[in-house]
């Protein structure tokens, strides 16, 4: 959601920083929360490992890195939003039930 807040105070105010934020923080998101197999972290932490993410944080950097995408049409934001909503459709899509589920199967869940 912060992403996708950048993105907006950007389009608003025309502000350069605000456009270098968001591409700096999509990048930075990419790098800690996304991993090599396309799943998302829910919180990350170096130390302790990381809680898988959910429906909605795949859905919430799908739709802030699309918005990055349009201030940044050559970078690597659009591919990336594509292979998230690919992993997101894999874990999280019911076919029996023609919906999608907030937590896919074998959700790692703290505690």
């Amino acid at each position: 959601l912060m992403l996708t807040g950048l993105v907006d105070a950007y389009e608003a105010t025309g502000d350069p920083l605000a456009g270098q934020m968001s591409r700096e923080l999509a990048g930075a998101i990419i790098q800690k929360f996304v991993r090599s197999d396309g799943r998302v972290h829910h919180q990350y932490f170096e130390e302790n490992g990381s809680i898988e993410g959910v429906a909605d944080d795949y859905a919430a950097l799908i739709e802030g890195l699309v918005r990055v995408h349009r201030l940044e049409p050559t970078g690597p934001f659009l591919a990336k939003a594509e292979m998230l909503a690919q992993s997101m459709v894999e874990l999280f899509w019911d076919e029996k039930v023609k919906g999608f589920f907030y937590s896919h199967q074998g959700h790692d869940s703290p505690g």
